[in-house]
């Protein structure tokens, strides 16, 4: 399994703005690009986290 364009958990927590429960939420529902490669550990797609972060902050910024 190739983990190339994946970043560790805590690193997708800083790039989000989210928590690691929130993130691996959207990773089960499918709704973040990830792999599951431990019962609990998971690594996030570093591109999807960013779309993430950016989608986050213009939903911050409409409601300012």
């Amino acid at each position: 399994m190739s983990l190339a364009g994946y970043i560790p958990m805590h690193e997708a927590v800083e790039v989000t703005g989210y928590t690691d429960g929130r993130l691996r939420q959207l990773l089960r529902a499918g709704l973040l690009k990830g792999k599951k490669i431990a019962p609990r550990l998971w690594m996030v797609n570093e591109k999807a986290a960013k779309t993430l972060a950016d989608e986050r902050n213009k939903q911050r910024s409409k409601s300012a």
